[in-house]
This record gives C-alpha cells, sequence and structure tokens, in this order.
C-alpha cells in the first residue's frame, strides 16, 4: 500500500502569487476598515472601494491611483536580493494571508504548480 504524504506550506517568497492574482484581488471589508484605523493611506489609495449609500462593501485590488487601471503587480512586492518582499506584510489584504489556503484552512493543492512553497513530505 502506497504511503500518503502531508501536504505541507513554507513560504519561499518566490512572488508568484503576488503576480499571478492580480485583477481578481479583492479586499474585504475589514481589511478597508483596519486600513482606515492604520492611516494606511498608502494603501487605501491603490484600492478601488465598493460603496453603497455610505457603506463599503469591499474593493478590488490594486490599481494606479492616478490612472486607475489596474496594475499588473502588487505595488508593495519588492525585490530584495533573490526574494520577494510584501512592504505591507503585517497588515496585508485577507486574501494575500490566506493563501494558498482553501476551505477549513486545507491548502489547495491545485496551486502546487504555482507556488514553490507547496510541497508533500
Amino acid at each position: 500500500m502506497k504511503r500518503k504524504g502531508k501536504i505541507v506550506f513554507k513560504c519561499q517568497q518566490c512572488g508568484k502569487c503576488c503576480k499571478k492574482y492580480v485583477g481578481v484581488l479583492k479586499s474585504t471589508v475589514d481589511d478597508i476598515e483596519r486600513w482606515k484605523r492604520e492611516g494606511r493611506e498608502d494603501i487605501l489609495k491603490y484600492v478601488y472601494i465598493f460603496e453603497i449609500d455610505g457603506y463599503v462593501l469591499g474593493g478590488d485590488l490594486w490599481f494606479d491611483p492616478r490612472t486607475g487601471r489596474e496594475l499588473s503587480k502588487c505595488p508593495f512586492l519588492k525585490r530584495d536580493k533573490d526574494k520577494m518582499v510584501c512592504l505591507i506584510h503585517d497588515t496585508k489584504p485577507n486574501i494575500c494571508r490566506e493563501f494558498p489556503f482553501a476551505d477549513k484552512g486545507k491548502i489547495d493543492i491545485s496551486r502546487k504548480n504555482e507556488c514553490k512553497g507547496i510541497r508533500l513530505v
């Protein structure tokens, strides 16, 4: 009988997820409220916020604040030697915090080919 391995994740700071998912990333109401509380206008200026009658519903990430056009990568992703570093790691969007996990905290194995940090042990 073949023994099944355990799927683990350890971020390798390759930046693939930060580039690949631009255009489909959403910010939650919690993200937006947190950034407002923290005074993070540097982040909020890149978010297209959806509001109805003064109520924030969420937002799309990442847009050029001058042109309104979608960016090709996260504006807070920077190269540091051979790694890609998140400049807003402590307050990054919930969707980024959750990658590559799916429902109930399980790793989404379908993302293995797009993430160097997912492996079978």
